[in-house]
């Protein structure tokens, strides 16, 4: 398997957990650790700096979100919907993004194509928003 392979492979493996999944917080946290260490694996140092720099942030972010809620019961739909409300009100949507133009940095020697920037681009913000889910999950269980 190439390197762009194992990102693409992983990032929707990344993209398919279920944050909504309160009983399996701290295992979602530590499988999305060593998923995003395979990625990283194939990635440019610029690449690995974009991640951790964004995990960090992301969990900064959240760190002091109180959520008082009582989420017993919730079924994922209702989850799914009280996390993307947090993520957009409490500012930590901002940190979603990258510049397009410097998707091609993030890799290796390896060139994409444009069209392959471009999906690469998708799976970068769809694991951005699954990240983001994991951390709200995170202190919604705190």
């Amino acid at each position: 398997m190439n390197d762009k392979d194992v990102f693409l492979k992983t990032a929707a493996e990344i993209s398919a957990m279920n944050a909504c999944d309160m009983a399996s917080v701290s295992s979602n946290k530590a499988a999305l650790q060593e998923k995003l260490a395979l990625m990283k694996s194939v990635m440019s140092e610029e690449g690995v700096r974009f991640w951790d720099d964004f995990l960090y942030e992301c969990e900064e972010a959240t760190e002091d979100l109180e959520l008082e809620e009582d989420f017993e019961g919730w079924d994922r739909r209702r989850l799914s919907r009280f996390m993307a409300e947090t993520i957009h009100e409490s500012g930590v949507y901002n940190l979603l993004g990258f510049p397009q133009e410097k998707t091609v940095d993030l890799f290796h020697s390896e060139t994409l194509s444009g069209d392959e920037i471009e999906d690469f681009y998708e799976h970068i913000e769809k694991v951005q928003w699954r990240i983001m889910e994991l951390c709200v999950a995170e202190r919604m269980t705190a």
